[in-house]
């Protein structure tokens, strides 16, 4: 009975191993009609079925029993193709570049796996024990892939299916390469396990932080993906991380300003990708500047990082590359660009002033320079900056100097006379505003002068009137001698220097009016 089932189902492997024979010539011959001629497809395709046909029917089928007929040795047969099997495996798994050691060691383990149940029962011993135990084994594979496959979801479906797939590829060598974002602020994701190009069955894992999503390339075509865990085609790669966050790129600049003076200043700006929703009025305006479309954010809903896959896609739009002369390709990102189109609005702002104005505002006095120069440089950005789907948070210059180590001595001598010119018209300046002042606070000073004079003789007119009012048979001259004793009194009290030329003047008058009023006739 067994005898039996075992040469049926040897019958029917032979030919299912004949129409898989079959089934690679036509495959083949497909493929290569589609990339050659008729005649040169025909010739190619029975080149391949030769080749097939010697290695599969002659060498694997015919041959074995062949040499068993001709030794007259029983099992010879089973054993050259377990050997050749073996043979062919080893060969195909050793040799493969990304394989290592786990596909040789999975072929080798499923190899001894079913010679075991071979040589127990032939065939139905492999179908009896040998598949039973792998099933066991590839079940334990199954939830083993669940757990250590990193996933956005924990729900089942494609996902899923996709990392059994990938974990079952890594241990056969087959897998296609698996990236991974090396931290997170990096440019680019990196390989973390190599791989070919695989099945097509089998995905390629992409993982990246909560905060980055990635560009993927894909023939002439890209699209975005992410964050976190997902998976993509075997001829598509990541080619860029992308930061949702909120960035800032600093720079040094070389600038001119108004009067030809050449300085330096360092230039910030802050921006992210835009992750607003825009209102009715923003939408309808940065469409007539032909911004592409997304109004609001569409990816990422349920993360910390929503997103516009219509904006993320506009940024990425702007990578490109260039070779500087006697030096290697240089990659410009989309944030290299915005900190490209800052540096030449802050050149161009600078040069629109003059450098008393660097530190003056020149709208309102009690302004900013700083302030007025960030608000013209966001004015310049803000647009430009949608339209890449990027939006401006903060841009300024400061921190002005005008010494640089780069210049040459004919360059230097050339800045520094024109710094002194520009100081000498300072000077002048500050000058006349100095003369002026003082100009204006003599005037206010004899101004300040003449009063207090007309107020104290004022009041001293008052008083002799009061007095006069209350003691009519009062002497004049007592009362006169009252008020210069008062008088006295004020210029003692307000005399802060003994030398003083004025403060001399008014106590010798005083004196000379007393002397006076007591002895009228000079005895």
């Amino acid at each position: 009975m067994t005898d039996t089932l075992n040469g049926s189902i040897g019958a029917c492997m032979t030919g299912i191993f004949a129409l898989a024979l079959m089934f690679l010539v036509a495959r083949y011959s497909f493929k290569i009609l589609k990339e050659y001629s008729i005649t040169n497809a025909i010739f190619l395709s029975i080149l391949f079925m030769l080749e097939v046909l010697v290695l599969g029917g002659i060498v694997f089928l015919w041959l074995p029993y062949f040499l068993e007929d001709l030794s007259k040795q029983n099992f010879l047969a089973e054993s050259l193709r377990w050997s050749i099997i073996l043979a062919a495996g080893l060969a195909v798994f050793i040799g493969r570049k990304h394989a290592e050691w786990r596909g040789a060691v999975t072929f080798t383990g499923t190899y001894l796996l079913f010679l075991f149940g071979w040589v127990i029962d032939g065939w139905m011993g492999m179908f009896m024990v040998s598949l039973p135990i792998l099933f066991a084994w590839y079940l334990t594979a199954y939830y083993v892939a669940l757990a250590v496959v990193p996933a956005s979801s924990q729900r089942g479906g494609a996902e899923a299916l996709n990392r059994v797939m990938l974990f079952l590829a890594y241990l056969w060598g087959i897998q296609p390469p698996i990236w991974k974002s090396p931290s997170g602020t990096a440019y680019e994701p990196e390989k973390r396990i190599d791989g070919g190009q695989g099945l097509k069955a089998v995905k390629s894992l992409v993982w990246t932080y909560p905060h980055q999503a990635a560009g993927v390339l894909k023939g002439a075509d890209f699209s975005v993906h992410g964050p976190g865990a997902f998976y993509i085609d075997k001829d598509s790669q990541p080619f860029e991380l992308v930061d949702l966050r909120s960035r800032t790129r600093t720079s040094f600049i070389k600038a001119i300003s108004r009067e030809g003076i050449p300085l330096e200043a360092q230039v910030s700006v802050s921006f992210r990708v835009d992750e607003e929703t825009w209102t009715r009025e923003q939408y309808h305006e940065y469409r007539r500047a032909n911004i592409f479309q997304g109004r609001e954010p569409d990816k990422n809903l349920d993360g910390i990082f929503p997103y516009s896959y219509a904006r993320v896609k506009a940024a990425l739009s702007f990578r490109s590359k260039k070779t500087p002369e006697k030096s290697e390709e240089i990659t410009v990102r989309w944030d290299d660009r915005v900190l490209a189109m800052a540096e030449e609005a802050a050149r161009e702002t600078l040069s629109e002033r003059s450098i008393e104005e660097l530190w003056r505002a020149r709208v309102f006095a009690e302004g900013s320079a700083a302030e007025e120069i960030a608000n013209v440089m966001r004015n310049q950005l803000d647009l430009p900056l949608r339209k890449m789907g990027i939006r401006l948070i903060n841009a300024k210059a400061f921190d002005f100097s005008f010494n640089s180590g780069n210049k040459t001595d004919k360059e230097d001598e050339i800045v520094n006379r024109q710094l002194d010119a520009w100081t000498l018209e300072w000077e002048k300046k500050r000058s006349i505003a100095l003369e002026n002042g003082k100009a204006e606070a003599e005037r206010i000073q004899q101004e300040a002068r003449a009063y207090a004079h007309s107020a104290l003789l004022t009041a001293i007119a008052e008083g002799l009137q009061q007095t006069r009012a209350l003691h009519e048979n009062l002497p004049r001259y007592v009362i006169a001698l009252r008020f210069i004793g008062v008088l006295e009194q004020l210029v003692d009290e307000q005399q802060g220097d003994e030398n003083d030329k004025d403060s001399r003047k008014a106590q010798n008058g005083i004196l000379h009016a007393r002397q006076h009023l007591i002895n009228p006739r000079g005895e």
